[in-house]
């Protein structure tokens, strides 16, 4: 019989689509952007300690679409990190998960 030594699931641990936020997308006139309002919570959750003042919206604009992160006034410096590392590290995970597409993505940590 098979045992299990670690305390990961037997699939290795990876989460399926409905738990990341799912495969949502934008489509604009020129290109399609994924919706990354669900990887932004979902990074945020493992940020802040107030979860339930997370609210991510997004705001499709000429050029770009624009991502406002709020959370709540004490949580504002665990997201955006020292010298704003962590708010810079979420914005290439934003970029990466973009793509290929023609539009810019943008984050606002309000």
């Amino acid at each position: 019989m098979y045992q299990q030594r670690s305390g990961r699931p037997r699939d290795g641990g990876r989460r399926g689509p409905r738990q990341w936020g799912g495969g949502r997308e934008y489509r604009g006139d020129s290109g399609t952007v994924p919706a990354l309002t669900g990887l932004v919570e979902f990074v945020a959750y493992g940020l802040v300690r107030n979860v339930d003042d997370v609210q991510v919206r997004e705001l499709v604009r000429s050029q770009a679409v624009v991502y406002e992160l709020r959370v709540a006034d004490e949580d504002k410096g665990r997201v955006i990190g020292k010298d704003g590392r962590i708010a810079q590290a979420i914005r290439t995970v934003m970029r990466a998960a973009a793509g290929e597409s023609s539009r810019r993505v943008a984050l606002d940590i309000i």
